[in-house]
Order: C-alpha cells, then sequence, then structure tokens
C-alpha cells in the first residue's frame, strides 16, 4: 500500500485589542511558503477567499517540513508556547507572538496582541515524530506522545 504524501501547511490568526474584546480573532489564514507573507482568509473579499482556499488545497501553499519547522522555531517576540499534538496521522505545532508592550503592529486601528501560527502535518509517520522530537528537543512539549519527552539533551 501506497504511503499518502506529508502535507505541511503553516497557518496565522491575528489578535488584536479590539478581537479579543469580540472573542474573535482580527485576521487568519495560511502564510505562503515561497514568500513567508500572510494570506488572508478575512480580508480581500469572496474571490480573494476561494483562491487562497483553493491553492491551499491542490497543495500551492505546502511548506517543506525543514521550512516550516525553522519558520515556527523562529517565531518569538515575547513568549513562544509550544504543543505538539498527535491523533491518528495528523498533528500541529502551536507558536505564539506576543508582543507585549511593544507597539510592532496595528491592524485597522487597533494594536496587535498576538499573532498566533500553527504548523500543521498531515501523514507524518511515528519516525518522522521522532526526528521532530529531537531536531526541536527541550523546546517543544509532545502532549499525547509523553515517551518522547523523555529524552535528555546532549
Amino acid at each position: 500500500m501506497a504511503r499518502e504524501r506529508i502535507s505541511v501547511r503553516v497557518t496565522y490568526d491575528v489578535v488584536t485589542e479590539a478581537s479579543v474584546v469580540d472573542g474573535d480573532t482580527a485576521d487568519g489564514g495560511f502564510i505562503d511558503p515561497r514568500t513567508e507573507r500572510r494570506r488572508s482568509l478575512k480580508r480581500g473579499g469572496h474571490r480573494e477567499h476561494d483562491r487562497t482556499l483553493k491553492a491551499s488545497r491542490s497543495g500551492k501553499l505546502d511548506w517543506s517540513l525543514r521550512a516550516a519547522i525553522e519558520f515556527i522555531d523562529g517565531r518569538s517576540c515575547a513568549g513562544h508556547e509550544s504543543d505538539w499534538q498527535r491523533s491518528d496521522d495528523r498533528m500541529s505545532i502551536d507558536a505564539r507572538d506576543e508582543y507585549q508592550g511593544c507597539d510592532i503592529e496595528r491592524m485597522g486601528g487597533s494594536r496587535v496582541v498576538s499573532i498566533n501560527y500553527t504548523l500543521f502535518i498531515d501523514g507524518v509517520s511515528f519516525g518522522t515524530l521522532d526526528r521532530i522530537a529531537r531536531l526541536l528537543q527541550g523546546r517543544v512539549y509532545f502532549a499525547n506522545v509523553p515517551e518522547l519527552n523523555r529524552r535528555k539533551v546532549a
């Protein structure tokens, strides 16, 4: 039986002071692997939304595993929270750029509080998971695969 190809995507959600009050996010979508720019699902109108979803489904927004991990691992302004979760052959890692007290960016007139990035990996084997754990040792807690947390850092 042929193994399914690994699919790696990076998404983002922008939280502003105004969106926190509403309990929502100000913007969200995919990070384009070619430019590392945000491709919004909330801004740009219906046609742009459909184009972005079509690009994601066709694999045009898929990252290489190495590039996605380097991108996620480099996201840190004031804090970095990561948590791996595994269900079947699907995993995700969350990272947060928190702009506490530094007025780095504004969106729609409201100050950005944080940008939350998520790395999604579909079709990952346990061997790949093991290699990722070694690469990110000490920086990621593997919530649903506790045996990967017991390794000693060399």
